[in-house]
């Protein structure tokens, strides 16, 4: 059964939406460092809007919580 991320998609676009971003470079890991945030964010919040449930995305998702705990 597929997930449901309506929720956590509502609550990312939230909490983006009033945030405030920070504007120096985020890494994630040894592989992936942020330097536009802003972009970073958009994108991933329509990959996960576009393929909600997909566990073939779900790294997108986790990758938004992460942002959204490192702020």
């Amino acid at each position: 059964m597929k997930e449901n991320w309506n929720i956590q998609i509502q609550e990312l676009e939230a909490f983006f939406s009033s945030a405030k971003l920070p504007k120096k470079e985020i890494i994630v890991n040894d592989c992936v460092k942020i330097v536009n945030i802003k972009s970073f964010i958009n994108n991933h919040l329509e990959v996960v809007k576009a393929n909600n449930g997909s566990p073939y995305f779900r790294p997108y998702l986790d990758r938004l919580i992460y942002i959204k705990n490192q702020i």
